[in-house]
C-alpha cells in the first residue's frame, strides 16, 4: 500500500498538469448551409443587418459535452475590425449557440469561455441572409491511474484495451474525459469490473483481483439413471459406471441439461464461485413396467407390446413408455388375447388375462409300426394322444414301402376326448427271382431268411440287401432296388471257401461287415520311371505284415460308425466320398474306440505294396491287371460304382485302381533314394497323399505308382479311403 501511495505522489504533478490540457474544438468540416429552397420546406427567420447596414448571416453551432449554463458563458471573437457580432445566445434546445454576424467571405472567428478558454480559429464563407450549421465539442481530458494487486493485468476502459499494469502493479491512462467510465481488469479467466467517476478531484482508482476465489473448481454431477447424458454450456459428458460426471470449470454461470431416453429431461443454471459444486439429479421416468404372471394358462405364453415380442410369461418387461399400448398374448392351443393398457410413470402394471382354450384332446390309433402324421408333422408311432387346435386337420398313417392312408377330421374346442382310428397303409410289392450256383443255398432279404434257391419271392419296394449262404462257400451279397410290379433277377455264383494260411477277418462291430485282407510283409521296389517325376527315384521299401480293407469304406459302413452320410452319389455299397483327410482320421479313431483294435489310414508305402499284390504281385501296371477296364472305374460321367464292381487284385483286394481316390496318412513330399523300412513319410507338409485314381480321372491316374495330393481339409466327390489294421 505504501508503495502505491509513494508512486501516486510522484505522479500527482504530472496528473495536475494533464488536467489543464483542455479545449473547445469547432469541427470545421461539419460546416454546411441550411437548405432554404422550395423543396425543403424549411422557412428561415428574417436575419437583420449590422450597425453599418451590412447583411448578416446566422450560424447555429451545436456544442457537445457542454451544459446550457456553460454555453451561455461563451462569446464570439471575430478577426478584423469590420465584422460585427449582432447576436450570441443559447439555442432554445439548450445544447447549442446561435450566432448572427456580418456576412463576409471569408469570415474568421473563434469562441471563448472564461473557464475552458479559447477554441480553435475557423474561417467560413458567409452570405447575407443565409443560415448555416456547424458542430463543436468541449474536450476535457484527464490522465488517470489504475492500480491493482498484480503485474501484467490487462486494463480496459469502456471496453477499450489500454495496456497492462507494470511491475509496480499500475497503469497510467491519458485522454480520459470527465464523468462515469467502466474499468475492467482481466488476467486469464479472472475478471474484475468497477464503474468510476472521473473528476478533477478523483483521478486514481484501485481494483484488485481475487485469485483464490477465481481458481477453477470441481463441478460434480451425480445422475440417475447412471447413463444419462449431461450437457454443460453445449458440451456433452458421459457419466462413469457410478453415474458421476466430474469436470473442472472456471468461475462463472453455466447452463446445464440432463437427459436420457424414456425420462423427462431437466435443465438449469449453476454458478461456480470459489468453491466446489455438487449436483445430484434424478430424472423422473417417462415409463413404467408391465408384469405378466404365469397364473392360469399364461405360463409360456408369448407377450407382444405394440406388435413387438418382449418375451414369454412369467415376465417383467423392460421400461415401456408411459401411455396407451396394445398388448397381445399368444399361446398355442389358446385364442389370441388383445387388449389396450395404460402404463403410468414409474409404475408396474400387472396384466393377467384369462386365456380361452382353442383345442380338443384327441387320440389317434394306427397299425403296428405305422407312423402317425398330423398336418404333415410327425406325432408318433402306432398310437398318439395329445391336443389339436380347433379346425380341420389332415391325419395320415405312413410306413416305408407302403402307400399312406389319410383322412381329414374337424376338431371343435372344448369337446370331450376324440378318438380317431386310421386304416393301415397298403404294401407296395415287387418280385425277387434268386438263382445260385450251387443251388439250395439259403436266401436272406434284409437279414431275414425267406427260402432256398431257386426262389421267387415277393418283396417290398425299395433297396433290399440280398445275402446267399451255403456251407463250404463264401457268402454272396448284393443290394438290389425293388420296384412295384417288376421282377429283379439275382444270379449268384458262389466261390468255394478255401481256408488260407493267414486268415482274413471280418470286423462286425456296429454291423460293419468290414472284411480285412492279410498282407504278408516283404520288400518291394516303390515308385516308377514311367510316370511323373514325383514317382522317382525307384527305391526299396521293407514292410511288416498288416491287414487292409478289402474295399474302400462304404457309405453304409460310414453311417454305422459316424451316424451320417456326406456323399454326393448315394448308395449303401458305394464308397463314401466328400470326406476329408481329417474326416477319415476321425472315422479311424471312432472305429478303434468301438473295437479295441488299432485302425489307421495306410501309409503311402503300405497302400502301394497292397495295390501291387504284395508277395503275390505279378507286376501289373494297375492293381490286379494290365488292362485298366478289368479292375478300375474311371473316366465316368455317372459317378463312382458300388465297391467290388471290378476284378480284385492278386490279394483279393478291390478298387485300388479307380472308383475314388484314397487318402493315405503321409504328408506329400518327394521320394528319397535310400532303402527304407516301414516309412511314415515326411514329418511335415501342406498336403496329404491321395492314391489310386478315381471315377472321373484318366487311366494313367489308376496306375499303382501314380501319386496325387490335396489339403487335409479338402473334400470332393472323388475322395474316399480304406483302413489298415495291424495283426
Amino acid at each position: 500500500m505504501r508503495k502505491f501511495i509513494f508512486l501516486l505522489l510522484v505522479l500527482l504533478p504530472f496528473v495536475a498538469s494533464a488536467q489543464m490540457e483542455r479545449s473547445i474544438v469547432i469541427d470545421e468540416s461539419s460546416f454546411a448551409p441550411v437548405q432554404t429552397d422550395v423543396m425543403s420546406g424549411v422557412p428561415i427567420d428574417k436575419i437583420g443587418k449590422d450597425r453599418s447596414n451590412r447583411e448578416c448571416a446566422r450560424i447555429k453551432m451545436r456544442i457537445n459535452r457542454m451544459t446550457a449554463a456553460e454555453i451561455d458563458e461563451l462569446s464570439v471573437r471575430p478577426f478584423g475590425g469590420n465584422v460585427e457580432v449582432m447576436k450570441c445566445v443559447v439555442a432554445t434546445e439548450g445544447n447549442g449557440l446561435i450566432i448572427e454576424m456580418t456576412a463576409k467571405q471569408p469570415t474568421r472567428f473563434y469562441i471563448t469561455h472564461p473557464k475552458y478558454g479559447d477554441s480553435n480559429e475557423v474561417s467560413f464563407n458567409l452570405s447575407g441572409g443565409k443560415e448555416y450549421r456547424v458542430d463543436a465539442e468541449l474536450r476535457l481530458q484527464h490522465t488517470i491511474v489504475v492500480a491493482s494487486n498484480f503485474a501484467n493485468v490487462e486494463v480496459y476502459v469502456d471496453g477499450v484495451y489500454k495496456g497492462v499494469t507494470d511491475s509496480n502493479y499500475m497503469l497510467s491512462i491519458g485522454d480520459v474525459t470527465l464523468g462515469e467510465h467502466k474499468i475492467k481488469l482481466q488476467q486469464g479467466s479472472l475478471v474484475s469490473e468497477q464503474t468510476v467517476n472521473v473528476s478533477s478531484a478523483d483521478i486514481s482508482f484501485r481494483i484488485n483481483l481475487d485469485h483464490v476465489a477465481a481458481r477453477p473448481q470441481y463441478v460434480i454431477f451425480e445422475v440417475e439413471p447412471k447413463w444419462a447424458n449431461v450437457v454443460v454450456d453445449g458440451k456433452s459428458y458421459v457419466p462413469d459406471q457410478y453415474g458421476l460426471v466430474t469436470i473442472v470449470l472456471s468461475n462463472g454461470v453455466y447452463n446445464y441439461s440432463v437427459s436420457a431416453n424414456d425420462y423427462y429431461s431437466t435443465s438449469g443454471t449453476l454458478q461456480v464461485q470459489g468453491a466446489k459444486v455438487e449436483k445430484s439429479i434424478s430424472l423422473k421416468p417417462a415409463f413404467g413396467w408391465l408384469y405378466v404372471p404365469d397364473s392360469g394358462d399364461l405360463n409360456g405364453a408369448n407377450v407382444f407390446v405394440d406388435g413387438t415380442h418382449i418375451g414369454t410369461a412369467p415376465l417383467k418387461s423392460a421400461g415401456i413408455k408411459s401411455g396407451e399400448h396394445k398388448v397381445r398374448i399368444m399361446k398355442t392351443m389358446y385364442k389370441v388375447c388383445e387388449q389396450t393398457i395404460v402404463i403410468n410413470d414409474g409404475e408396474t402394471l400387472t396384466f393377467a388375462p384369462k386365456l380361452e382354450p382353442d383345442f380338443a384332446d384327441v387320440t389317434i390309433n394306427a397299425g403296428a409300426g405305422c407312423q402317425i402324421y398330423v398336418d404333415n408333422e410327425f406325432k408318433g408311432t402306432t398310437t398318439w394322444s395329445g391336443r389339436l387346435t380347433s379346425g380341420s386337420h389332415m391325419l395320415e398313417s405312413r410306413k416305408d414301402s407302403h402307400r399312406s392312408t389319410s383322412v381329414a377330421k374337424s376338431v371343435m374346442p372344448g369337446s370331450s376326448r376324440l378318438v380317431f382310428t386310421l386304416a393301415d397303409p397298403t404294401p407296395i410289392m415287387g418280385t425277387l427271382n434268386v438263382i445260385s450256383t450251387p443251388g439250395m443255398a439259403d436266401v436272406y432279404v434284409d437279414g431275414v431268411l425267406v427260402g432256398r434257391t431257386p426262389l421267387m419271392h415277393d418283396a417290398l419296394v425299395g433297396s433290399r440287401d440280398i445275402v446267399i449262404r451255403k456251407q463250404g462257400f463264401g457268402d454272396y451279397k448284393q443290394s438290389v432296388r425293388v420296384e412295384e410290379g417288376n421282377v429283379v433277377d439275382v444270379v449268384a455264383t458262389m466261390a468255394e471257401y478255401k481256408e488260407s494260411k493267414n486268415k482274413t477277418y471280418v470286423e462286425t462291430a456296429k454291423g460293419l461287415n468290414l472284411k480285412m485282407i492279410y498282407v504278408e510283409g516283404g520288400t518291394f521296389a516303390m515308385g516308377s520311371t514311367s510316370g511323373g517325376s514325383d514317382e522317382e527315384p525307384v527305391h526299396n521299401v521293407t514292410l511288416d505284415s498288416y491287414y487292409i480293407g478289402e474295399t474302400e469304406i462304404t457309405q453304409a459302413q460310414w453311417r454305422a460308425v459316424m451316424g451320417s452320410n456326406p456323399s454326393s452319389y448315394t448308395g449303401d455299397n458305394r464308397p463314401v466320398e466328400r470326406v476329408s483327410w481329417d474326416d477319415a482320421q476321425a472315422f479311424c479313431k471312432r472305429l478303434s474306440e468301438l473295437t479295441g483294435k488299432r485302425y489307421v489310414l495306410p501309409t503311402e508305402a503300405q497302400w502301394e505294396y497292397a495295390a501291387r499284390g504284395g508277395k503275390k504281385s505279378k507286376g501289373y501296371t494297375y492293381s490286379g491287371s494290365n488292362s485298366v477296364d478289368e479292375v478300375a472305374k474311371y473316366s465316368s460321367s455317372e459317378g463312382h460304382a458300388n465297391v467290388k464292381s471290378k476284378k480284385p487284385n492278386e490279394l483279393g483286394i478291390y478298387d485300388m485302381s479307380g472308383n475314388v481316390w484314397e487318402w493315405c496318412s503321409d504328408w506329400y513330399d518327394s521320394y528319397g533314394s535310400s532303402s527304407q523300412t516301414n516309412p511314415q513319410g515326411s514329418s511335415s507338409g501342406s498336403d496329404r497323399v491321395l492314391r489310386g485314381g478315381s471315377w472321373r480321372g484318366n487311366a494313367s491316374g489308376c496306375r499303382v505308382a501314380n501319386r496325387n495330393s490335396s489339403a487335409p481339409s479338402s473334400t470332393d466327390s472323388s475322395y474316399g479311403f480304406r483302413v489298415v489294421c495291424f495283426p
